[in-house]
């Protein structure tokens, strides 16, 4: 459903298709997919169980990503591109929610933003995906270590 709609929203794209190993319908998946040549054409590209090195480098080449949101998504948003948020289950709600009102996301749906839309998106993931949260961390756990020993 997400695939077929994207590839209807983006014609000329090429798709990284990421299946997690819960995923139900990669039987249906693939069949749709050979039947429509999209593979044979170069435009989607299918990955099972790729390791935590292999998924960065896929989302280093990817400007775009259609994620749940998850773990996933956060790992995305590390990396950086336009995020849009397709919900599989109701336990991602509280997530969906917060990346979506702090502009770091958009829900997947029929509208496309706008590119200065995607820049504040950009700007805003800058600003929580520093790479600096270890740093932070560790500074406060010395604070709080600090007042403890006083």
């Amino acid at each position: 459903k997400v695939l077929k709609s994207a590839l209807d929203r983006w014609p000329s794209s090429r798709f990284h298709v990421v299946l997690g190993s819960g995923y139900k319908f990669e039987s249906e998946m693939n069949a749709w997919i050979s039947n429509s040549n999209l593979m044979k054409l170069g435009r989607v590209s299918i990955y099972r169980s790729l390791s935590p090195g292999e998924l960065i480098r896929l989302m280093h080449q990817c400007e775009t990503a259609i994620t749940s949101p998850s773990g996933i998504s956060l790992e995305y948003m590390c990396v950086g591109g336009a995020l849009y948020l397709y919900k599989i289950a109701e336990n991602q709600s509280d997530q969906e929610k917060y990346c979506i009102q702090e502009g770091l996301a958009f829900q997947w749906n029929e509208t496309s933003p706008s590119n200065v839309e995607i820049r504040r998106e950009l700007e805003r993931q800058e600003i929580i995906f520093d790479g600096r949260s270890g740093e932070r961390l560790a500074k406060a756990i010395r604070s709080r270590v600090g007042r403890q020993l006083e």
